[in-house]
């Protein structure tokens, strides 16, 4: 027997559901959240992470770092690399360390206005659907116009066989005269 996976059920009392967001879904968040916290323009990926956790979104680091470069190859996320200095012992040692910070793009600030992947998403279903529905009703007037030119050939056939026999019957009539 296997087991039933259910993706809102919360076996936990007074907890609420947690929601399964999609990748497009996931994309919207991120880009929301940094759009809506511009007081701080500049966000590190564990500060994001807790910002999206206290909306309802909680996401991995790893996949929350995919989102964000994600949206930094679409222009919508900057990138900035920032070299921390830290002292392990009183001036014995000093480590730097890299930390990303990642701010959001005007660019991504008007896309994100706009509705983001998911309208996106939305705008092109709308345009496949509209451009099947003109290729069914293009077919359905090309197989229209072949059935009426059928029609047009027999009947000229038809015509032409009238004649035929007329002028065949008039020679036939002025040769017995």
């Amino acid at each position: 027997m296997r087991p039933i996976s259910i993706p809102y059920l919360n076996l936990r009392p007074n907890a609420p559901p947690k929601k399964i967001f999609g990748p497009l879904e996931k994309l919207d968040r991120v880009i929301t959240y940094l759009n809506e916290n511009l007081v701080r323009p500049v966000h590190n990926l564990n500060e994001i992470s807790e910002g999206l956790k206290k909306e309802g979104t909680e996401t991995e680091l790893s996949e929350l770092l995919l989102i964000l470069n994600k949206l930094n190859q679409d222009k919508f996320v900057a990138i900035e690399n920032r070299e921390i200095k830290h002292m392990t012992a009183p001036d014995i040692e000093e480590i730097i360390t890299v930390e990303l910070y990642f701010s959001i793009t005007f660019d991504g600030r008007i896309f994100s206005q706009e509705g983001g992947y998911t309208r996106k998403k939305e705008k092109e279903d709308v345009e496949v659907y509209r451009l099947r529905t003109l290729e069914q009703n293009e077919r359905r007037q090309a197989k229209g116009l072949i059935v009426l030119q059928v029609i047009i050939a027999i009947g000229t056939a038809i015509a032409s066989l009238y004649y035929i026999m007329e002028m065949v019957k008039g020679f036939f009539i002025k040769d017995a005269i």
